[in-house]
């Protein structure tokens, strides 16, 4: 943190609890204690099997999603685990979170598909209105050279929505 200045942006404003964060990777643990609070349970998907219990399911040591969730939004200043960017301060809530799971437990693989579902999810919270970013921790290595027309389609239309995308390089 000290290294990206966030004690400095602190001191210009805190994390705002209005904005949600769409985080598109293996599920959140949401029982961790840094995390439990900043979690949109209502608006939390999975993908992968088709219901609303986006768990982490990767398992340890992975817990690749969890781990996304507490650089993002982990509660800070509150003597547990880590401080995320925007978890918030002390008793003040953060952003909050939104699991959507689109990672399978087996290979760690995500899909066109899922990844295109949980965009059309965060594009409708944009259009109600709501402040939305996507992160979108997923790799392209392994899924092959093929165009992804849906996909683009979803980022194009999640983008002229308002909602903020950001993508890891490298994952």
């Amino acid at each position: 943190l000290q290294l990206i200045q966030m004690a400095q942006a602190w001191d210009v404003t805190l994390p705002d609890n209005t904005i949600l964060v769409g985080v598109m990777d293996s599920g959140i643990n949401y029982n961790h204690v840094d995390l439990s609070d900043n979690i949109m349970f209502r608006l939390d998907y999975d993908y992968v099997d088709n219901d609303s219990d986006p768990w982490d399911e990767l398992g340890a040591p992975n817990y690749h999603g969890t781990r996304v969730a507490g650089v993002i939004g982990a509660r800070t200043y509150n003597t547990t685990g880590l401080a995320g960017i925007a978890g918030g301060w002390q008793s003040q809530t953060g952003i909050q979170l939104v699991a959507l799971r689109i990672v399978d437990e087996v290979y760690g693989y995500w899909s066109e598909d899922r990844a295109v579902l949980a965009l059309n999810h965060l594009t409708n919270l944009s259009q109600q209105g709501k402040t939305v970013i996507a992160n979108m921790s997923i790799q392209t290595k392994g899924v092959g050279d093929e165009p992804m027309p849906e996909l683009a389609d979803a980022v194009s239309a999640a983008k002229a929505a308002g909602v903020i995308m950001v993508a890891a390089g490298g994952n």
